[in-house]
């Protein structure tokens, strides 16, 4: 199964889910990350990381071997990063959008990836890494798909994250 979102009125839409061949297998570099509420908030502040096999940084692609890179970044709030991305005809920023920035950050390559945060000591995927400009600037925060806003859309096509306890979405 593969489905994409054509995101509700306003939104980006930069969301897919795919269906795996075979059942993950947990182990200590695989663990599972739970879907929020569609009425999770992340506040500016949130500390969050964001892994990915992208570029180290603008023009420098992930050399061999290859291991997957994680950068801690912070929540940012919509205002902020409106007026970073501001244009003529309003800011590019849409409510289904969330932005983050750190000393590190994702980076060409690594969109699609996963924005996992730490809430009450769950850890919960808060954004899937979607667009920015550059990597790392300090006037650019990374911007990502809002998970809560698509939530309802994820359980519509994956009914068996409906369920008590069966809120764990997999990456690897």
């Amino acid at each position: 199964m593969y489905a994409s979102s054509p995101g509700p009125p306003g939104s980006s839409g930069d969301i897919a889910l795919v269906q795996l061949g075979a059942p993950v297998s947990f182990s200590r570099q695989v663990q599972p990350v739970c879907l929020p509420e569609a009425s999770a908030d992340f506040h500016a502040g949130t500390r969050c990381w964001v892994t990915g096999w992208g570029y180290t940084r603008e023009g420098e692609p992930l050399r061999p071997p290859y291991k997957l890179q994680e950068a801690e970044v912070s929540v940012v709030d919509t205002q902020t990063c409106s007026q970073a991305y501001a244009s003529p005809n309003g800011s590019r920023i849409q409510p289904d959008m969330l932005c983050a920035q750190g000393p590190g950050d994702a980076c060409q390559d690594d969109s699609g990836g996963p924005l996992v945060c730490q809430v009450a000591g769950t850890w919960l995927q808060a954004g899937v890494v979607s667009w920015g400009e550059g990597c790392g600037r300090p006037d650019r925060p990374g911007v990502y798909t809002r998970v809560p806003a698509y939530v309802n859309w994820i359980r519509h096509h994956v009914p068996e994250l409906t369920g008590p306890g069966m809120r764990a979405l997999h990456w690897l």
